[in-house]
């Protein structure tokens, strides 16, 4: 089966250990973001399965395509942290110090057995 991950831009698809369960089969990874919707369709057009990890900007790749395709702004949506949160887990990571200096709310960590125990912010040095 032809499998295309268009969006493991960290690099990190073939560490997890769900990542096994597609051996044997032909396996693309795109490390780097389709420059527009005329790649992103080259690129999926021989796919049978696509999995869809994560975008580097807040939106999922489907509203991606669908607002490309109708000429639409982004708008920022809710983030998807399965992955990072998995990563986490295969780490042995429970509980952790959110480093951020925005004040978004983090949605459904706890779902997957995460919990922030304290927030403070990224000290960034004056240029």
């Amino acid at each position: 089966m032809k499998i295309i991950i268009p969006d493991d831009y960290q690099d990190v698809v073939d560490r997890l250990s769900c990542f096994s369960l597609l051996a044997g089969h032909d396996i693309t990874r795109y490390r780097e973001p389709a420059a527009d919707l005329d790649q992103l369709v080259e690129r999926l057009h021989p796919a049978e399965v696509i999995v869809a990890i994560r975008e580097p900007i807040m939106t999922v790749l489907s509203d991606r395509v669908r607002g490309m395709m109708q000429g639409e702004r982004f708008v920022p949506a809710l983030r998807d942290y399965g992955i990072g949160a998995q990563i986490l887990l295969d780490l042995g990571v429970r509980d952790m110090v959110l480093l951020s200096n925005t004040e978004r709310t983090i949605v459904a960590l706890e779902g997957y057995g995460l919990t922030v125990t304290d927030r403070r912010p990224i000290d960034v040095p004056e240029t």
